[in-house]
């Protein structure tokens, strides 16, 4: 417990100002009492913010090839709840009772009208995936390419100094 109580009063330390024992505007116990009442209920941190560019990140990482649009709108459905499944069903599983997706909440009129706009902009959709898959591809082609001319351009630098510098 000590060490952690030299740490808090170290002045050099970057969240030294942050703690009562600084004596600083910044603690909370030496906050002005109009910036106290101005910060009540506001995020302290930028967690949505990160949440929402680590789980885009994270699909990017593991989706091989995936769309950015497509891995921030996983990450975005994922963080609002939208693939809970909270309607309650007769259906029984070993946990318990199963509950209808997402989809099946909606009425029949709309999924019927979701369909039909998918089926309907599902080519374009395939069209420009291809496209943007392709021009992925190129791009990495054209990677490995730089990178095994550097690669040939060592190996032939670390030939001419091997002969030289004998």
């Amino acid at each position: 417990m000590t060490t952690l109580l030299r740490e808090f009063h170290d002045p050099k330390k970057a969240s030294h100002k942050y703690f009562s024992v600084s004596k600083s505007e910044f603690s909370w116990e030496h906050c002005p009492e109009h910036i106290k009442q101005a910060t009540l209920g506001v995020m302290a941190v930028n967690d949505v913010a990160e949440s929402a560019l680590g789980g885009c990140t994270r699909n990017v990482q593991t989706g091989n090839q995936i769309h950015l649009s497509s891995a921030a709108a996983i990450s975005d459905a994922k963080r609002n709840h939208l693939f809970d499944r909270s309607v309650p069903s007769k259906r029984k599983s070993g946990d318990g009772v199963k509950s209808k997706g997402i989809f099946l909440q909606f009425d029949k009129e709309l999924q019927r009208a979701l369909l039909e706009v998918g089926v309907r902009d599902a080519p374009a959709t395939r069209v420009m995936n291809n496209e943007e898959v392709k021009r992925q591809r190129n791009a990495k082609r054209m990677k490995v390419e730089i990178a095994r001319e550097l690669g040939e351009k060592k190996v032939a630098e670390k030939t001419i100094e091997r002969t030289f510098f004998r």
